[in-house]
């Protein structure tokens, strides 16, 4: 007797034992549910932090969904720490694919940090591969000293083009130099 089962289970077979004077062999299929390992890693697109805006260490949250619409926070966030541009990795094990019958998908995200967000743009989230392995949120440094938002108003008042026609709302273009 050879059986075919799906990769998530194993098959064992029993000795062959007669029952009722019927040869009888027992088949045992089992199920091992299906489970990746995620590692994520930190890269500073700064030039190697020329204007010294990092922060000391960052947080890794591990995010899961079976929708990729709907994400909930799995686990505590991880701290990580580093100096240049080695900075330690986070990791986790043995996470279930499945639950309730339903795929699940994982994320990381880099939690909010003021100093971070004031000075760099990032990537992140960024999903898990399906079969796990490695993902990298990557920190982007502008290559202004500091971010600069820049409001202008148009006030037209009682102001007149030089054709004696007063002004009038509408759409404006602004070259900033």
């Amino acid at each position: 007797v050879k059986e075919t089962v799906p990769s998530h289970y194993t098959v064992s077979y029993g000795e062959v034992q007669e029952i009722d004077k019927v040869p009888t062999i027992t088949v045992t299929n089992t199920y091992t549910p299906t489970k990746i390992n995620v590692e994520a890693t930190k890269y500073w697109n700064d030039e190697n932090n020329k204007d010294e805006k990092r922060p000391e260490s960052i947080q890794f949250q591990l995010e899961k969904s079976s929708d990729r619409e709907n994400w909930e926070t799995f686990g505590a966030p991880q701290t990580l720490k580093g100096t240049g541009n080695t900075w330690e990795k986070a990791t986790w094990s043995d996470l279930l694919t499945y639950e309730n019958d339903k795929k699940i998908y994982y994320r990381v995200v880099e939690l909010e940090d003021e100093s971070v967000k004031n000075n760099y743009s990032t990537n992140s989230p960024q999903e898990v591969p399906e079969n796990g392995g490695i993902v990298t949120i990557t920190n982007t440094r502008a290559t202004a000293t500091e971010f600069q938002p820049v409001i202008y108003k148009k006030l037209l008042g009682n102001r007149k083009l030089t054709n004696g026609k007063p002004f009038s709302a509408g759409e404006f273009e602004f070259v900033l130099k």
